[in-house]
């Protein structure tokens, strides 16, 4: 059977019933070509993230951990729909459905209903349900699937810590790295948002590389963007587009056309299995 449910904030136990027997989504039928989540990662159209081994993580929510019954829970009250932060569908396809609400899909209006009657409604309020769902739990593998992260941080709380920005002190350890040279006037409080991400994982790769493929990554820099090198070899880092320059050459996002004729930036990187 179907179930459509709702967490409803400020509430104990607060998963409430809101529809029985209505199918709300249709499953995609590019679930099973979806790629494991990378922070750099850029989809193609319809394409999906998931996650592995979902119900053993810190931010899967207790909903998932257990059986799910739609019949556990109790209807929703009038009085509780202006606190509904997601909607949950339980469906006979063997899929779990996720959509945030936000205050701008919580809509009171008057509106003219068409249906069996032409009828009239003062003050309707509604929920506009998204062609997509945001996220899409399957208990068969074990697997979460979502496009877009920053739309399901508020459903599954904690899981930003997949893609987080590196700390003022990572950052200010980073550029004082003995490859670097940061200009006078560009310290940790220079680095915008998207480089403090990209920081963090750079940290990691650099950790993940041993010295004879540290050594090589850093020259293949100094081929693609030889403006950014000191007479020393060091990196000269005076902005924050020299800085994203040097990010992209350690996350190894530079690359040559098969024909020798062109270097580029790849836009995302997907390793080939």
């Amino acid at each position: 059977m179907n179930y459509l449910l709702a967490r409803v904030r400020d509430r104990r136990n607060g998963i409430r019933c809101v529809l029985s027997n209505q199918k709300i989504y249709n499953a995609p039928d590019t679930l099973d070509t979806a790629v494991p989540y990378a922070p750099d990662d850029t989809l193609e159209e319809d394409e999906w993230f998931y996650l592995s081994d979902f119900t053993q993580k810190d931010y899967c929510p207790d909903l998932l951990k257990c059986p799910l019954n739609g019949t556990a829970y109790a209807e929703i009250d009038e009085g509780e729909l202006d606190t509904i932060s997601f909607l949950c569908c339980l469906q006979d396809d063997g899929l779990v459905y996720f959509q945030r609400v936000t205050k701008t899909q919580l809509l009171r209006r008057k509106r003219i209903v068409f249906g069996n009657a032409v009828k009239f409604e003062d003050n309707a309020r509604e929920i506009v349900i998204n062609s997509y769902p945001d996220a899409i739990f399957r208990a068969a593998d074990n697997r979460l699937f979502f496009r877009n992260l920053s739309s399901i941080t508020s459903i599954f709380r904690g899981i930003d810590e997949i893609f987080r920005e590196a700390t003022d002190e990572e950052t200010k350890s980073f550029l004082a790295s003995d490859f670097i040279v940061a200009g006078e006037n560009y310290d940790s409080s220079c680095v915008k948002k998207a480089n403090r991400k990209r920081i963090a994982l750079a940290k990691e790769a650099l950790d993940s590389y041993d010295p004879e493929q540290k050594k090589a990554v850093l020259s293949s820099i100094r081929e693609y963007y030889p403006s950014i090198i000191n007479d020393d070899n060091t990196f000269k880092i005076e902005n924050d587009e020299d800085l994203t320059y040097l990010l992209y050459g350690i996350l190894q996002r530079y690359y040559t056309t098969a024909d020798g004729r062109e270097k580029r930036i790849a836009s995302s990187v997907r390793s080939l299995q």
